[in-house]
């Protein structure tokens, strides 16, 4: 209860004192004490047992994921001072964000949705969010500019996120965002795009190509399909249509804020749009396995930014009335796939209950 409560009073004097400089320290620090003492959720104990025993699962995990943790073993350090280093990259990767493509007063409530979605669950897969901390950084070299040096750090960084987590790999795609011939404002992009999506996904989901690749006899690969098989159909399809959920949504938000944004704004709209769109590819590889989902929900942070771009100007009540509408939308956003990710599913007592009762600070106060 002590951190429940907590956590609404940190959110609520933000959301008041948006303007002040304070109030962004406060929830901020809020967050980074959430993930940085986090213990008891649905992971902790499978990153205790590699993080004491990483030496006998070396070929298990990515090169610099087992640097880390032999380095913070060879200095004697526990798996607490471990989290609290991988929790300070990551923030400093939300905040990084935040401070280029956004502004302190958006910062605040873009934050208080964060925590609600997807927050409590990036503080739990944690190798997920310390690789996407890098990616979250080339990003930034993406979106700034067409210039071929930036497009060259954006795959540094995300080659640096996949030797923490090979499933960052996937976001190399993004860089089809600079290729000319896509263009989200063209029909035929959006045709193209959705037509490949749909062959690839007959081609993987129990069709040729998953065949061949069943066949091919290589051990990592079977590892993948046989967990793959785990899975019912039913689940898969119930996870793509999440994801077409938190598409369909997002698209049509950002939508609306690139026509109510400033010119000056437009692009960065846009690119997010295409970035949306891009990500779909996971739709055909989570035939091998539902949990390439995180790949679309990583892209939240960057998503709620894009959604709070917004000209300040209201000119009529009509104005002011869709606004209200719009950022509704936006809380329903953040709602429905709270509900369909994590409460409807058993994630909820493996991440949002520990965040808010068994975190370390907030042991002493638990009755």
């Amino acid at each position: 209860m002590f951190g429940l409560v907590t956590t609404i009073s940190a959110a609520v004097i933000s959301f008041a004192k948006r303007r002040s400089t304070w109030a962004f320290v406060l929830i901020f620090s809020w967050c980074w004490l959430l993930f940085a003492f986090s213990q008891n959720n649905a992971d902790s104990s499978i990153y205790l047992v590699r993080y004491y025993n990483y030496d006998l699962l070396l070929e298990q995990n990515e090169p610099l994921w087992n640097m880390l943790m032999y380095l913070f073993n060879f200095l004697n350090l526990s798996y607490t001072f471990f989290l609290i280093f991988v929790s300070s990259v990551y923030m400093f990767s939300i905040y990084f964000l935040l401070r280029v493509f956004s502004t302190k007063r958006k910062a605040i409530p873009i934050l208080i949705l964060f925590i609600i979605f997807p927050f409590c669950i990036e503080i739990v897969q944690v190798r997920n969010s310390l690789g996407f901390a890098f990616v979250n950084i080339g990003l930034y070299y993406l979106l700034r500019s067409d210039d071929k040096l930036d497009m060259l750090r954006f795959l540094a960084f995300v080659l640096i996120g996949t030797w923490i987590h090979s499933a960052m790999v996937i976001y190399l795609s993004f860089i089809l965002l600079k290729w000319s011939k896509f263009n989200v404002k063209k029909p035929a992009t959006w045709i193209v795009s959705f037509l490949l999506i749909g062959v690839l996904s007959f081609l993987l989901y129990k069709g040729p190509l998953y065949t061949f690749l069943k066949g091919l006899d290589i051990e990592k690969i079977n590892i993948v399909l046989s967990l793959s098989e785990t899975r019912t159909t039913q689940q898969k399809i119930s996870q793509v249509m999440r994801v077409g959920v938190y598409f369909v949504m997002i698209i049509t938000l950002l939508i609306y804020a690139y026509h109510q944004a400033e010119e000056k704004n437009k692009k960065f709209i846009l690119d997010l749009i295409g970035l949306n769109l891009i990500v779909l590819i996971i739709v055909p590889i989570m035939a091998f396995s539902i949990d390439f989902y995180r790949l679309q929900r990583n892209l939240t942070l960057l998503n709620l930014i894009g959604v709070f771009t917004l000209s300040k100007k209201r000119l009529t009540k009509l104005d002011w009335i869709m606004s209200c509408g719009y950022y509704c939308g936006v809380v329903a956003f953040i709602g429905i796939n709270f509900y369909l990710q994590i409460w409807r599913t058993s994630d909820y007592y493996g991440t949002v209950v520990p965040m808010i009762r068994e975190n370390i600070i907030f042991l002493p106060f638990n009755l």
